[in-house]
């Protein structure tokens, strides 16, 4: 089947946003953000859960080098994927030193991708976060549309991760691990490996050296390990745990500007989660439209 985003839904793969777009109709749906704190207090309570805020619900979970790649070529098979990961990963390296200092080792390919991501390279790293609130900022922030929140039970995910990998020869590490070095360092080792010697897979984890703007947003990634595509690894992960492991929350964007304004007062603004002068620019505009409501 092509892996087109124009192609119709004929199956169950949560590879395409239309595939995701079927499976996962809204868990919950909420209107204020006086809702949304009850809920994730009480639905997607804890340490355990992390968050994606997305500004289409329509939209699914797809990374943003499969988009890309989607765009070059109609079927876009794994070949042209990692042909461009490999390309955009090695013309990175070779020219950041102009642009950055403190960068990463030259093996630490994970904490090469979160650099390029943060940079804007399209790669296969989807942005989560420990926070709910900084999840509801990015679900809203430049749309006046209704949005979308994904959550994880993280703790379960890999559970599910570890169990999938250790029955396929991946070699996890032997119990989840709050180590961040342990984690980025397994998903450095294990972000490339063929597919004849990987099995399907997909790990929730930060980079070891974290930049500014990750750690401002309490962030990590969603990626699948090895060559297969994002939508199969998540799969082979979730089976028929999706009801524990995933939540979908609908925001109904039509008090748009409240929510903005309670996320101010909790100091969640693009000027707090991004570094720079720019960004602080751009959080101007927020700031008047949530003083002149």
């Amino acid at each position: 089947m092509p892996d087109s985003p124009n192609s119709s839904p004929t199956t169950t793969t949560l590879y395409q946003g239309y595939g995701w777009r079927e499976e996962f109709p809204a868990d919950h749906e909420i209107a204020t953000l006086e809702e949304f704190v009850e809920l994730v207090n009480d639905a997607v309570p804890g340490e355990d859960w992390v968050y994606r805020g997305h500004p289409c619900f329509q939209n699914g979970l797809w990374p943003s080098v499969e988009r890309i790649c989607a765009e070059l070529q109609s079927d876009s098979p794994l070949s042209i994927l990692r042909s461009y990961e490999t390309f955009t990963l090695s013309e990175f390296q070779r020219r950041a030193h102009h642009y950055h200092r403190n960068l990463p080792l030259p093996e630490a390919t994970f904490e090469w991708l979160a650099l390029m991501q943060h940079h804007g390279v399209p790669t296969r790293l989807l942005d989560f976060t420990f926070s709910p609130f900084v999840a509801l900022f990015f679900a809203l922030w430049k749309r006046d549309q209704d949005a979308a929140i994904w959550a994880i039970n993280r703790r379960l995910l890999l559970q599910q991760a570890f169990e999938v990998l250790h029955d396929g020869g991946g070699n996890p590490p032997h119990k989840i691990t709050s180590e961040p070095r342990k984690m980025s360092d397994y998903a450095t080792s294990h972000l490339t490996k063929s597919s004849h010697v990987m099995p399907r897979a997909v790990l929730l984890a930060a980079p070891f050296m974290m930049n500014e703007r990750l750690a401002r947003q309490q962030g990590l990634f969603l990626f699948a390990l090895g060559n297969s595509r994002f939508g199969d690894s998540l799969q082979a992960v979730i089976g028929k745990q999706r009801s524990k492991l995933i939540k979908k929350i609908k925001i109904v964007n039509h008090e748009r500007v409240r929510f903005l304004r309670g996320l101010h007062q909790m100091n969640i603004t693009p000027e707090s989660l991004f570094p720079g002068l720019d960004y602080y620019a751009s959080s101007l505009t927020v700031r008047f439209e949530v003083e002149q409501a």
